[in-house]
């Protein structure tokens, strides 16, 4: 055939067909069987044989049909059953033809990624594959594009634009660089990237949504940027219920999964971050903790920020707690206590994301105002403790307490540590 029209010569297809024509050949009435290596091709279609490489419009049922056979391009395979309508310049065996269609199918595969129960309408240019609407099933979840394109040559661009439903994250493909954890989430979504070399730069607004075990606030704004080495993200909004210990194992970070941080947060968010790893991580959060169950006790309506660098973790509290225990925060049992009151406090933990810190690594300053409190087996009514813990000495610049069994005041240092001096004044009424 390709002695009949030259484009077909680079075709990789081999068929068997029944086919007849009918009329002129700027109009060529046809019906086509066609079964054979690139796929089945059945309907009924018009050519324009006298333009070069053909003009076809028509409707033809399609099943299994492999581009990468019909374009002669093995990174290019597809697998596309359905129903299409089209009104294209063919240019069969020059390159991929352009031109107006539609889908409907139960099936679509290509290059890697597919979907189900399709309807879609477009354009094709010389350069890429227009979406102008489309309704998919994809990997479990329920997609609408307003708005996307593929490019037809390497590295195969793409952008869309749309909506989705029930997404989790478990079912993408191996390809999209994306957490592969338990979600379901539904988003309005902005992506680009391409499928060779893939990367993913995309801006995601959040309906209520679910994400290992969290609740996902409508309007959280998500981005990702997976271009950028290392990659970036970021996101602002609401989320309720994060476990702590669960997203660490999810997302493989060491320090979220150690026991001491088991617990629950809830509360609004904003986010900028760099790298996933322990050693390039960078992140920069801050917010509001609306309520949260940590170190065997409670943390309510809290302004907080967080800081990661360098494997370092730097933390801002402005807020008030109940039963907090700090011997489960620093990891030593000498700091037993039950504390419920509010506290304005700076941590700093070195070298947290990199190896198991010793109490030597934590400085932290500010002040505490307690109530009803009991710090060692010593209960108090009031409290007021202002100071610092650094290289492993507790620095008190004011302490005021008031219980039952003691009411006094003082100041000084007190040691943890076999090397330092404990030096505390001291003016005890009661």
């Amino acid at each position: 055939w390709a002695g009949v029209l030259g484009g077909l010569k680079n075709i990789a297809v081999e068929s068997k067909f029944d086919t007849t024509l009918k009329g002129p050949l700027t109009a060529l009435d046809t019906n086509l069987q066609l079964t054979g290596t690139g796929g089945t091709v059945t309907g009924q279609l018009t050519l324009d044989t006298t333009v070069p490489g053909w003009h076809g419009a028509g409707a033809v049922n399609v099943a299994q049909l492999n581009l990468a056979r019909w374009m002669n391009r093995d990174d290019r395979l597809s697998n596309i059953t359905g129903h299409v309508t089209f009104n294209l310049d063919l240019d069969l065996g020059r390159r991929f033809p352009h031109g107006t269609y539609t889908f409907q199918g139960p099936h679509a595969a290509f290059m890697g990624y597919e979907g189900d129960n399709i309807n879609a309408r477009g354009h094709i240019t010389t350069a890429d594959v227009v979406i102008e609407r489309a309704n998919v099933v994809a990997y479990g979840a329920t997609v609408a594009v307003e708005a996307g394109s593929i490019g037809l040559d390497g590295p195969f661009p793409f952008r869309f634009q749309g909506t989705t439903a029930a997404l989790d994250l478990r079912r993408v493909p191996v390809a999209i660089p994306v957490p592969r954890v338990e979600s379901v989430l539904a988003l309005r979504y902005d992506v680009s990237g391409r499928f060779t070399n893939p990367f993913i730069i995309g801006r995601a607004e959040f309906g209520a949504s679910e994400f290992l075990g969290a609740t996902i606030g409508a309007g959280t704004v998500g981005t990702l940027d997976t271009s950028a080495k290392p990659l970036r993200y970021g996101g602002n909004g609401t989320i309720a219920g994060v476990d702590l210990n669960r997203f660490g194992r999810g997302l493989d970070i060491a320090w979220m999964r150690d026991p001491r941080y088991a617990g629950t947060v809830s509360g609004r968010f904003h986010v900028q971050g760099a790298g996933t790893d322990r050693a390039s991580l960078e992140l920069n959060a801050g917010g509001q903790i609306d309520r949260a169950q940590l170190f065997r006790g409670e943390v309510s309506d809290a302004d907080v920020s967080l800081e990661i660098a360098r494997g370092t973790l730097t933390t801002t509290f402005i807020g008030g707690f109940s039963t907090i225990d700090p011997a489960v925060a620093l990891a030593n049992p000498r700091l037993a206590a039950s504390l419920t009151g509010s506290a304005n406090v700076l941590t700093t933990v070195r070298d947290l994301l990199v190896r198991t810190p010793a109490l030597a690594d934590y400085t932290v300053s500010g002040g505490m105002e307690l109530q009803e409190s009991t710090i060692g087996q010593v209960a108090i009514e009031a409290g007021v403790f202002e100071g610092a813990l650094q290289q492993e000495e507790l620095s008190l610049r004011r302490v005021e307490v008031a219980g039952p069994n003691v009411q006094g005041r003082g100041a000084g240092t007190l040691a943890f540590n076999d090397a330092g001096v404990t030096n505390f004044d001291y003016d005890i009424a009661r």
